[in-house]
């Protein structure tokens, strides 16, 4: 998936608004969303029992190493970040007390050095332009299973439309 064509259906939550929501459009409105990805990363929480913490920390490790091992790292500036999280995972962030707003900070702040060659590198810059560029989608079924969606690396962004009839 990602090299032609990955599709899938957003699901509404009570605790996150759909993309298209955020975006402003209705909730009755269809609307699609189209990015470019360089694949598909599956992403699983930490052991040791469903908290937040075990959910986005994974999250933003798979974040991380897409920076690190493509030329994002030489950027001033990161993409959007986009990841889908099985309802089973946002109701474990809805009962922990995370809504949209800290999410998207948490994993905005989230960047961290890495060693590469036996050499630390320190990288502080945010992981997306602004907190509000970093997109959990809520999708799937039951299970435990994340993916992360890097995007292109040039610099894609996501758009939205709404779907008319014809």
């Amino acid at each position: 998936p990602g090299k032609y064509t990955f599709c899938f259906v957003e699901q509404s939550h009570p605790s996150f608004l759909t993309l298209p929501e955020r975006r402003g459009f209705d909730a009755s409105d269809s609307c699609v969303t189209v990015f470019g990805v360089s694949g598909t990363d599956e992403v699983l929480p930490r052991a040791g029992g469903p908290s937040a913490e075990s959910i986005l920390k994974p999250i933003a490790a798979a974040m991380n190493a897409a920076i690190d091992v493509s030329s994002l790292n030489r950027k001033l500036e990161r993409n959007e970040q986009v990841f889908l999280i099985p309802p089973e995972m946002a109701d474990v962030l809805a009962n922990d007390s995370w809504n949209l707003e800290r999410l998207q900070s948490y994993l905005l702040n989230a960047r961290r050095g890495y060693v590469y060659d036996g050499e630390k590198e320190i990288d502080d810059r945010p992981m997306a332009p602004k907190a509000e560029d970093i997109h959990p989608i809520v999708t799937g079924g039951v299970g435990i299973k994340m993916t992360y969606l890097p995007l292109w690396a040039g610099g894609t962004r996501t758009v939205t439309q709404v779907i008319h009839d014809l």
